[in-house]
């Protein structure tokens, strides 16, 4: 029998965040970096003291939303503001187990409309004072780069195995493989799409 698990971003959160008083709070320095070209920064690019050269540095709280964040980078860059113009946000920090820095993507936004993560803070995704925010920024007219976050087909295989290994009895067996199938050949096109080849 195939089982299939997904937790909410509601289930993920332990404890309510305590609001912060904007007025009474200092607000800290955080430093941005971004790309127009959809992909995030290497990690390299962040070795030895360097960091890439596009910063931008914002002062705010750790309440701060995704979208208030991608706003604040749309006055700086104006290009950004077209509608439809992606903005997918990771924070990068310096990795305890072994030297160098690590990437978690948190979440992302578009221009001109409404998404799950605009309301995500920095403080609901365990940002600390000293990580960075590295925003990939995707011009309107292409598509996103796959992600952790952004593309499932790994995950659209993996669900796939499971079916396969253990497929349910009420289903026709064809139909729900060859649509699996079509997902994921559609997934990897866009992959392959987007890598130029």
């Amino acid at each position: 029998m195939a089982v299939e698990s997904r937790v909410t971003q509601e289930e993920i959160k332990k404890e309510p965040e305590k609001p912060i008083d904007r007025e009474k709070t200092c607000p800290l320095l955080l430093r941005v970096f971004t790309t127009n070209n959809g992909r995030h920064h290497r990690m390299d690019e962040f070795s030895r003291g360097n960091v890439p050269s596009s910063e931008l540095q914002i002062y705010t709280w750790m309440d701060a939303t995704l979208k208030e964040l991608t706003s604040l980078v749309k006055e700086v860059y104006p290009e950004a503001r077209k509608k439809g113009t992606h903005f997918n946000f990771a924070i990068v920090f310096m990795d305890l187990k072994r030297p160098g820095y690590r990437v978690k993507e948190i979440g992302s936004t578009m221009s001109g409309r409404k998404g799950t993560d605009d309301s995500m803070t920095l403080q609901s995704q365990k940002f600390q004072i000293g990580d960075y925010l590295d925003i990939a920024i995707t011009p309107p007219n292409r598509a996103p780069p796959p992600s952790g976050r952004s593309c499932y087909a790994a995950f659209d295989v993996l669900k796939l195995m499971i079916f396969v290994a253990q497929p349910p009895k009420c289903y026709d067996y064809s139909i729900y493989y060859h649509a699996w199938l079509k997902k994921l050949k559609l997934g990897m096109s866009r992959v392959t799409t987007l890598m130029g080849r």
